[in-house]
């Protein structure tokens, strides 16, 4: 049971810390800004 607990846990803290990044490249992809990047 505890095994399942840190699995889930460190997949959320995975993907907390990975969304900003990721929203940073979408927003420099998508933006009209996106040739100068």
């Amino acid at each position: 049971m505890i095994r399942r607990y840190l699995v889930g846990a460190t997949l959320a803290r995975t993907g907390d810390e990975l969304s900003g990044p990721a929203l940073l490249l979408l927003g420099m992809t998508a933006g009209p800004h996106a040739g100068a990047a």
